[in-house]
């Protein structure tokens, strides 16, 4: 009796073994019978709902537009429990006054789960803000016809990450299962300003911060210049065991990663195969720890 139930046993985890061998080879065969537009195109649907979009040029995901973050506008306490959610970056607010407001424009670059990436967003509060009351009120993203241009080139060593240029308040772009290092990444930026007023201004603030005038290229109302050491105390000093831990969680599952989707190559089929093959592992994988943070600080 003992034998007969241990060879059913037997029999049903090769089965089920099998089952998945089957199943994974027909999703396999299923994403690769689709054409390139088709595979972006599902990408992006499937995606838009988290607030993201594929870009197939760049082969990384970016920010939408009219992506649900946007209510959610910016608090310095999102950077302050950043480590904690697994995102180990450095970060540059840049705090100045332009027409009887206080503006924000902030940049990033580092991990953030198992992606490397880069971002800026300008924000702004409904009245001007002393310097002391900066970091405790929260900051709205601006309406469309204040959004600005950016260009952001994320360079890690030699390597080109990607080259993002858009009018947004909030342009991002993340490479799926990279891992890296915030200090050895690069970002290069260049901002398009409405006018001399809020350019001056900005970069009065970046002076203020201990930037140079040798670190800045202007031509016109656009500001062009390299964040890689930032001048500003970073959050994940301030918990260093936390940090250290969740560079560690997120550099396992990177290997994890690349490992469970190494049947393809570019980031959209490996979206697409985790989305057919590991639906509730998908879910997870889009849901970024950022956005939870929002929803919970919001």
């Amino acid at each position: 009796m003992y034998l007969f139930f241990g060879v059913l046993f037997f029999v049903f985890i090769c089965c089920l073994l099998l089952a998945g061998i089957i199943r994974k080879r027909h999703i396999i065969r299923k994403i690769c019978c689709m054409s390139c537009e088709e595979r972006c195109c599902k990408v992006n649907e499937i995606i838009s709902s988290f607030g993201y979009c594929y870009d197939c040029c760049e082969g990384v995901f970016s920010t939408r537009i009219d992506a649900w973050q946007r209510d959610f506008g910016f608090r310095t306490l999102y950077d302050r429990t950043a480590p904690a959610f697994h995102m180990i970056y450095d970060c540059e607010p840049v705090y100045f006054d332009y027409m009887g407001k206080t503006w924000l424009i902030e940049f990033w670059k580092g991990q953030y789960g198992i992606n490397t990436g880069g971002e800026i967003g300008v924000y702004k509060a409904n009245m001007l803000v002393s310097p002391g009351g900066r970091s405790h009120i929260l900051f709205h993203s601006v309406d469309n016809d204040e959004m600005l241009k950016f260009t952001i080139k994320l360079k890690c060593g030699q390597k080109t990450v990607f080259n993002l240029e858009k009018w947004h308040w909030w342009l991002a772009g993340f490479s799926l299962g990279m891992f890296t290092c915030p200090e050895s990444l690069q970002l290069d930026i260049s901002i398009l300003f409405p006018d001399y007023i809020m350019l001056h201004a900005f970069l009065n603030a970046m002076y203020d911060m201990g930037y140079g005038s040798d670190d800045f290229c202007i031509c016109g109302h656009t500001v062009s210049f390299i964040f890689d050491r930032p001048h500003r105390l970073q959050p994940r000093f301030l918990m260093p065991i936390r940090a250290a831990y969740a560079q560690w969680m997120n550099r396992t599952l990177c290997r994890l990663f690349q490992w469970v989707t190494k049947p393809f190559c570019s980031q959209g089929d490996k979206v697409l195969y985790m989305y057919y093959y590991l639906p509730f592992v998908f879910r997870r994988l889009l849901c970024c720890k950022k956005e939870r943070k929002w929803k919970r600080h919001g």
